[in-house]
């Protein structure tokens, strides 16, 4: 059971690096478009 959940939140952090490494690429490639990217975050 202990390991299970172990298991769990590390491929919930995995996911959520991938993600941000994501968005940041992202903001890297629109420059111009980074202020629309900040307003729908804050949503």
């Amino acid at each position: 059971m202990k390991e299970s959940i172990w298991y769990f939140l590390f491929s919930l952090k995995n996911i959520h690096k991938t993600l941000r490494r994501k968005v940041i690429r992202k903001q890297k490639r629109n420059k111009q478009n980074q202020g629309i990217t900040v307003a729908s975050f804050k949503k």
